[in-house]
C-alpha cells in the first residue's frame, strides 16, 4: 500500500511539473490516462481468463501494445506530413544568424 502511495505522490508530481511547463501537454496526458482507464475497463473483462491462466494465451495477444504504438506513430507520422504545408514559415531571430556560419 505504501508503495501505491508513493507511486501516485510520484505520479502527481511529475504531473504538476508538466503542468507548469506545458498545460496543453499535462492536458493531454490526463485525457490520454482516462483513454487508457476506459480501453483497459473495456478489455479487462476479456483478458482476465488469460490473466489468471484458465486459458492458454494466444500467439497474437502479446504483440499487440507495439502494434497499437505501430499504429499510432503511422497515424500521427501522416497527420503531420499532410499538415506540413500549413504550418507557418520559420522565425528569423537575432540568436538565429550566427548558426551554421562558420563555426565548428
Amino acid at each position: 500500500m505504501l508503495v501505491w502511495l508513493i507511486l501516485v505522490a510520484v505520479v502527481v508530481l511529475l504531473w504538476a511539473a508538466m503542468w507548469r511547463s506545458s498545460p496543453r501537454a499535462a492536458y493531454g496526458a490526463v485525457w490520454g490516462f482516462l483513454a487508457a482507464l476506459v480501453i483497459y475497463w473495456i478489455f479487462s473483462g476479456n483478458l482476465t481468463e488469460y490473466v489468471t491462466g484458465m486459458h492458454e494465451i494466444p500467439i497474437w495477444l502479446p504483440p499487440i501494445p507495439i502494434l497499437i504504438v505501430v499504429i499510432s506513430l503511422f497515424y500521427f507520422g501522416i497527420r503531420t506530413w499532410l499538415n506540413a504545408d500549413n504550418l507557418p514559415p520559420p522565425r528569423n531571430t537575432d540568436s538565429d544568424e550566427h548558426h551554421g556560419d562558420g563555426h565548428h
